[in-house]
């Protein structure tokens, strides 16, 4: 009896023990593929992010404190140092200054050159010293994801606002016109009357060349950036902001993808 017990008492320890490695590696494991995971439908992404990584941030600071504004600043180095990793690694050498008739080979990528998107620059801490703060825009990465273009002036979506479309009118006919269209403004009224006038950088015609897309998961890709520069906002009052990308095949619930924060530039 006292052996059949043993024998009991050693199955289930046993059994237990293999429950719980087996745990330990499906964890392991899920963090494996999480970390290289690749988003199947297109997101836009706003930087800098909040000290708890939230997407939606409420970026605030006072313009006369720097120590109000510089974590903000490191968080956005964080973010667009692999930018400049990458220009003096081991694939520097496919990194390519595209244009609209570029044409690829497979292992090369279109630079992505953050250290020209004066005055959103690390060197001039993205600005936020004079109150003219710069947010960085991004797609996430989707694999094998090309976008349907709004590139007619005859195509354009209603609900498109009138300012990226007076953008737009001036590329007509051209190939700039293939872009993923980029467009922010205030979310009610009076957000609207407290934003101020905006500046896209590096591309002033508020887009992400079609020339990235699409993200074939070559090694040294980058996604681009579309800078919105603040050039005005109100100061001492909270903005809230919504940026939306426009292309055909860009859309969740019909509306076109779209994230939101909040800006409050303090004197």
């Amino acid at each position: 009896m006292a052996l059949q017990k043993r024998t009991v008492k050693i199955i289930a320890i046993t059994v237990i023990a293999l429950i719980i490695i087996g745990a330990l590696l499906g964890i392991i494991l899920g963090l494996v593929l999480r970390s290289d995971k690749v988003e199947d439908k297109p997101e836009l992404e706003v930087w800098p992010r909040g000290a708890d990584g939230g997407k939606e941030p409420k970026i605030s600071y006072k313009v006369s404190d720097n120590n109000t504004f510089l974590p903000w600043i490191r968080r956005l180095n964080d973010t667009l140092s692999e930018y400049n990793k990458i220009r003096t690694g081991s694939n520097a050498g496919k990194l390519v200054q595209c244009n609209y008739h570029t044409v690829l080979n497979k292992d090369q990528v279109c630079d992505v050159n953050v250290n020209l998107f004066y005055p959103c620059t690390a060197a001039n801490n993205y600005n936020y010293q004079n109150g003219k703060p710069c947010v960085f825009l991004k797609l996430n990465k989707v694999a094998n994801w090309v976008p349907n273009l709004f590139n007619t002036t005859e195509s354009l979506p209603a609900s498109m606002p009138l300012d990226l479309k007076q953008a737009i009118k001036p590329q007509s006919g051209k190939p700039e016109m293939n872009q993923v269209w980029v467009s922010c403004e205030g979310v009610s009224q009076e957000d609207k009357d407290s934003i101020g006038s905006l500046q896209y950088i590096p591309n002033s015609a508020h887009g992400f060349p079609s020339y990235y897309f699409p993200y074939a998961k070559q090694e040294a890709y980058l996604s681009p950036f579309v800078v919105v520069l603040f050039e005005n906002p109100t100061l001492d009052k909270p903005i809230n902001v919504v940026c939306k990308a426009w292309a055909k095949n860009i859309v969740d619930k019909n509306e076109q993808v779209s994230i939101r924060f909040q800006l409050k530039v303090d004197s």
